[in-house]
């Protein structure tokens, strides 16, 4: 046995986290390590303790590092595998190698009902560029573990659409936002007819704001009216800083 101290330190990290990722040993599958079994809890804290000579002291702080390690392991697993603008089908096909094959069905279940009790709690659906923030973010792995990034290319589109959410309905915005012309629609396009992104296959367009899948050449018109009237606004905007000469100029001259 080697006593978790100096070099060795690191070398039982490590081994705390292999074990936190072997989903035979704590499975994946389940919603909460508070509702881990306590006999795995217990069946990784003696193969450690078989490897390593680790003091009684020490029990509670491999089984936070235990707890640690598996919940950043699901949430990479997660990041790799799952996206909420797909389909369950295309979310099954899309298994990490290293998630028990038993298991993923139940996190991708799991993950979809977790959607739909947030819509259940809040009695709305949540903005979809928020629902675009949660699953295009991680946790920075430096000194600051709570400090999230985003990638360079979704955080700008993530900006953009904050700003067109606080542009809506603001005087002299030309912003009109509903329904699926949200700001997520804005940046990214609109939906396939019977589809609305990052909900999954989970929620229809009707649910989402009562309309049909049938309506979408309505949803169509709404978003290019939308449009028109952005663009209305930049060119009234335009035309009311031209000197008033300019003005003239330009009317003697049709």
């Amino acid at each position: 046995m080697s006593q978790p101290s100096g070099e060795h330190q690191s070398d039982l990290d490590h081994y705390i986290g292999r074990l936190a990722r072997d989903g035979y040993m704590l499975p994946l599958s389940v919603s909460n390590w508070k509702y881990m079994a306590p006999n795995r809890i217990q069946k990784a804290l003696d193969d450690i303790k078989h490897v390593f000579d680790c003091p009684q002291e020490l029990d509670a702080t491999i089984r936070s590092r235990l707890n640690h390690y598996w919940r950043d392991h699901k949430h990479t697993i997660k990041s790799a595998g799952y996206d909420p603008n797909r389909s369950e089908a295309h979310n099954l096909a899309h298994r990490p190698a290293d998630v028990v094959e038993s298991q993923w069905a139940p996190l991708v279940k799991m993950w979809n009902t977790q959607k739909n009790k947030m819509l259940a709690k809040t009695g709305r659906f949540p903005e979809r560029h928020e629902i675009f923030r949660r699953t295009r973010t991680k946790k920075r792995k430096t000194s600051y573990p709570n400090e999230e990034v985003m990638d360079h290319v979704p955080a700008e589109q993530y900006d953009r659409m904050v700003e067109i959410h606080n542009q809506d309905n603001q005087p002299g915005s030309g912003v009109v936002l509903g329904g699926r012309n949200d700001a997520f629609a804005a940046v990214m396009g609109p939906d396939r007819r019977g589809r609305v992104r990052c909900f999954g296959s989970t929620v229809k367009p009707k649910q989402f704001c009562g309309e049909s899948s049938s309506s979408s050449k309505v949803v169509q018109l709404t978003e290019e009216n939308a449009m028109l009237k952005r663009r209305f606004a930049e060119l009234e905007a335009q035309v009311a800083v031209l000197p008033p000469n300019q003005n003239n100029e330009g009317l003697e001259e049709m």
